[in-house]
């Protein structure tokens, strides 16, 4: 993309369950109803669910629990 040309714009429509309905983008090939655009948009959104339910996992329930014996028990 050259600095003066009108950035360009990939858009999807897309329902709360994931099921893609379907995506759109300003360039020439979008025009045609596919583009490379279009398919990144997916990838980035793909990659960012995965990384937070990596998140999720990593994070999600870590507790100690203090033991009589006064040590630490690590709960995932």
């Amino acid at each position: 993309m050259r600095l003066r040309e009108k950035p360009l714009i990939p858009w999807i429509f897309a329902e709360e369950n994931g099921k893609i309905n379907f995506g759109h983008c300003n360039c020439m090939a979008g025009l045609g109803e596919s583009c490379s655009h279009v398919r990144s948009l997916l990838w980035a959104i793909q990659a960012g669910v995965r990384m937070r339910e990596r998140k999720k996992k990593h994070t999600g329930s870590l507790h100690l629990e203090s033991r009589k014996s006064n040590a630490l028990k690590l709960k995932i």
